[in-house]
């Protein structure tokens, strides 16, 4: 296709499996689901896949025009949803596991399942910026919605699978994977907080540099 290289794709679809992170979710997946039956689970992993989707390409559509809208810059965006990512981090990492009766009376789909663990921060940030409407055209931006509906369909099936998974790694394998995500997201989010922080204070110093002036 004229406009985007395979390189680019590649890239593309590496910084979008990166961001999405179809295994991160599986460990949050099996613990927010601890206690629910395999038709249960592929439900929700059905319904959070489909949420987490409609925000990515939400993203992709409006997201960049909405900020502008809303005078709300990207940095500002970062360090909000890495804080929240951080947090959820935390309680995977020290958390206790929930009644699974009490869970099972919510619906983890959308929240914390779709956003913010599959649709991230920093998933969304990756939507908005491979797809800036002042630097690719729109065939370019199309592919990239294709590349990021395959890293969710991967995300499905990894989750519809969470059982079979579960069975081959035991219980204490889901038990650490699920600290191992707990503390990449953790190490994300810091990520996140501080570059938003820093771009932040890159922008503010400017514009005081340009005041005094």
């Amino acid at each position: 296709m004229v406009g985007i290289s395979a390189q680019k794709i590649g890239q593309d679809a590496l910084i979008f499996f990166a961001t999405v992170n179809p295994v991160g979710a599986l460990g949050f997946f099996f613990q927010l689901t601890a206690g629910f039956s395999d038709s249960e689970r592929a439900v929700v992993a059905r319904r959070a896949v489909l949420y987490a989707a409609l925000v990515l390409v939400g993203a992709v559509v409006v997201g960049q025009l909405l900020l502008e809208a809303m005078h709300v810059r990207v940095a500002s965006f970062q360090v909000a949803g890495g804080t929240i990512l951080f947090l959820f981090a935390l309680q995977m990492i020290f958390g206790r596991h929930e009644d699974a009766k009490a869970t099972k009376g919510q619906d983890p789909a959308i929240f914390p399942l779709a956003m913010p663990v599959i649709a991230s921060p920093e998933a969304i940030l990756a939507a908005v910026l491979l797809t800036d409407n002042d630097v690719y055209p729109i065939p370019v931006q199309a592919v990239d919605v294709g590349l990021l509906l395959g890293i969710l369909l991967i995300t499905y099936l990894f989750l519809v699978a969470s059982s079979r998974i579960s069975w081959l790694l035991g219980g204490g394998g889901m038990a650490l994977l699920v600290q191992v995500t707990g503390l990449v997201l953790a190490s994300l989010a810091v990520e996140i907080v501080a570059q938003g922080i820093a771009a932040l204070l890159a922008a503010n110093g400017a514009a005081a540099v340009h005041t005094s002036w």
